[in-house]
């Protein structure tokens, strides 16, 4: 089109590419032979590099966008300096109040300053046009009607074990009729969209993994309030969620833990040195019954696992607990997100 800027540098932009047939190709062909430089965009996991560096040997580096954290809204909202640093009583009840807004309407920028109702009615139309569109029209699904519940019920229930089987059931006992095949299909659309994230049990063996259940997180707790059931919000699912997508962010591997008892931990996780710790997230543990089951449960995994230290992260309380098996530290959310060491 421009063929007098041939003897200079050009940069090219490409967006959902990976839709075209022989995209990479093209890409490495471009690299060879002219000066340039591109930038390509989609909204596929397939793009990340571990997919495409078959293609293109290594020429590339992936980055992945998420919705803002807790941390980059409070920034657009114009909060930063001495309130993310050392926060006295008045910063901390505004920094609480900003995380339970958080939790309601996420990370998405458009909805920062929204009315509620508009934020809402936003979330709603990012799923149900853009996402369910772009996964039918990528994937020729021509079954719309028990995707569209599946894509419902994950973003309903986040922070839960699910069982492919068992809504295969449910829709059955519904009267709508999809193969356990092709609802796997579904399943795996709407990871590769970055819609949710299964996390799989902590084991060495294959076979456990695949047995147990997986539980399931949404990449916005936004889109999770956008869709509930109830008539407010779930905190302890929203807050785990929450947690869950700050770990993602952070490039961490992320799993689930049960123990030989049957106590489960919410979060087990390794970065890039192995080190592996320990999460627990609940919205408080002033009753006792609840600080001795999550106590109880964290304890019998560092045990088993040999980790001496974990966390608690709950909305308010700040302390410290010692047991026979290691220090569990109790976080407050906020201050764990604004914190620039997270493990």
């Amino acid at each position: 089109m421009y063929p007098q800027n041939r003897g200079r540098r050009c940069y090219f932009f490409f967006d959902e590419i990976q839709n075209v047939i022989g995209w990479e190709s093209y890409l490495r062909r471009l690299l060879d032979t002219e000066n340039v430089q591109i930038a390509v965009t989609g909204s596929s996991a397939k793009l990340l590099s571990r997919e495409i560096a078959t293609s293109l040997r290594g020429r590339s580096i992936s980055t992945e966008m998420f919705p803002f954290s807790f941390k980059e809204a409070l920034q657009h909202e114009g909060i930063a300096g001495e309130y993310l640093v050392r926060p006295g009583a008045k910063q901390r009840a505004l920094l609480e109040n900003r995380l339970r807004n958080y939790l309601c309407k996420g990370g998405f920028p458009e909805v920062q300053t929204c009315s509620e109702e508009y934020q809402t009615r936003i979330l709603q139309e990012y799923v149900d046009v853009v996402i369910l569109r772009d996964v039918v029209e990528r994937y020729q699904v021509g079954n719309v009607l028990p995707l569209r519940y599946l894509i419902r019920h994950l973003l309903a229930s986040p922070a839960t074990l699910f069982s492919i089987n068992k809504f295969h059931n449910d829709l059955k006992s519904q009267g709508i009729a999809c193969g356990k095949n092709t609802l796997h299909e579904y399943f795996e659309y709407l990871t590769d969209a970055y819609l949710i994230y299964p996390v799989s049990i902590h084991s060495r063996s294959v076979r456990a993994k695949q047995v147990n259940p997986r539980k399931i997180y949404a990449i916005d707790t936004g889109l999770v309030n956008a869709f509930r059931h109830k008539p407010q919000p779930d905190w302890g699912r929203l807050l785990e969620n929450l947690v869950f997508m700050e770990l993602r962010r952070r490039g961490l591997n992320i799993e689930y833990y049960r123990t030989k008892k049957g106590y489960e931990v919410d979060f087990i996780v390794t970065g890039s040195d192995k080190v592996y710790s320990l999460y627990q997230v609940t919205l408080d543990i002033n009753d006792e019954n609840t600080r001795k089951r999550e106590v109880r449960a964290l304890s019998a995994a560092m045990e088993e696992t040999g980790i001496s230290t974990a966390k608690i992260l709950t909305l308010q309380n700040e302390e410290q607990v010692e047991t026979d098996t290691g220090k569990i530290d109790i976080v407050p959310v906020w201050l764990w997100l604004l914190s620039s060491d997270l493990q």
